[in-house]
């Protein structure tokens, strides 16, 4: 997705987060990208006021995986998903650059 179409969509997100919640409820919206893209909350920051309820944070997907998957079994089946995700027939995620030490993709 182009970068100014993300920031839209991120725009949107925070939108619908803001008019969907309770009075005094906390709504977070998290921008989900692949390792290498642009960050689309610092390009959405200019659009937004200070008194926006909606606290927004951008992750990597690589990230997630590197902080929850790797070291937790339970989340076997999520972490083959990442493994074997693809785009384009390549690999969708750049997950070995962060690995832990001692960590071998599977199948290797």
């Amino acid at each position: 997705m182009e970068t100014s179409g993300s920031v839209c969509w991120l725009l949107r997100n925070v939108l619908f987060a803001h008019h969907l919640r309770r009075p005094n409820e906390h709504a977070v919206v998290v921008a989900l990208t692949r390792d290498g893209q642009p960050d689309p909350v610092t390009m959405a920051q200019p659009f937004l006021d200070n008194t926006t309820t909606v606290a927004l944070y951008h992750r990597t997907w690589e990230s997630i995986y590197d902080e929850i998957c790797l070291n937790e079994e339970s989340l076997q089946p999520f972490r083959s998903y990442f493994e074997d995700k693809s785009l384009n027939l390549r690999p969708a995620f750049n997950l070995h650059q962060n690995a832990a030490p001692g960590w071998t993709p599977r199948g290797a």
